[in-house]
């Protein structure tokens, strides 16, 4: 009706919606699918090393929650698969950067720790980010702690699940890849890139996030 020189609308009854709440989130370009058949094509848990171990491991403790939540609030890929979506990208970057470096300087990379380091850089997002009623918001662990920090100690946690020791040098290699992701100290990472795989997922972090 007109009221006031205004049309007023007047609500006389409501009924719930036969959808889910995940038919109003928004999403990004890949289905699913697409992202779960990535993950699963890795082929990491065919791998005896303690590096694919543990990845595996851990990204099917966590997968619930890494194929639904986003990446985060505003930045980039802030959507409902968002941290998959973007994951995937980093792992794919990452391959062709060590590729690409051993192929022009016939360098020695460690393209196994390069894909897991890729693979679980965001895993702290997994508990720092998440969905209400469609909106990406940051909880409050990822806003005390931040997603590097809480990465780590999961990494950490599972390690001691799995009864490895967290003082070998494959370890620490892989949890520095966490901690350096960000690559500077002024950009929330505790400790910045020390050897080429880390500066290589740094890289192709800051290539799919921008």
């Amino acid at each position: 009706q007109v009221w006031n020189n205004s049309i007023s609308f007047i609500l006389d009854s409501i009924e719930p919606s036969q959808l889910g709440p995940n038919a109003f989130f928004k999403e990004g370009p890949r289905d699913l699918s697409v992202l779960t058949n990535f993950f699963n094509g890795l082929h990491l848990e065919s791998s005896t090393s303690n590096l694919s171990v543990l990845t595996n491991y851990t990204i099917h403790k966590y997968q619930d929650l890494f194929f639904s939540a986003p990446a985060a609030v505003k930045m980039h890929h802030n959507y409902l698969h968002g941290l998959a979506q973007h994951t995937m990208e980093v792992v794919e970057l990452a391959i062709e950067l060590a590729e690409s470096r051993i192929k022009l300087t016939e360098e020695k990379l460690d393209i196994e720790l390069v894909i897991c380091g890729a693979i679980l850089h965001d895993i702290g997002k997994c508990l720092c980010y998440a969905l209400e009623d469609g909106l990406p918001v940051m909880t409050d662990l990822g806003k005390f702690k931040d997603h590097l920090v809480v990465g780590s100690q999961i990494l950490n946690e599972e390690a001691v699940a799995l009864r490895m020791n967290t003082r070998e040098k494959w370890f620490l290699k892989l949890d520095h890849l966490i901690l350096a992701h960000h690559g500077k100290l002024e950009y929330g990472s505790p400790v910045a890139p020390c050897f080429p795989e880390a500066l290589i997922v740094y890289l192709a972090d800051q290539s799919s996030a921008k």
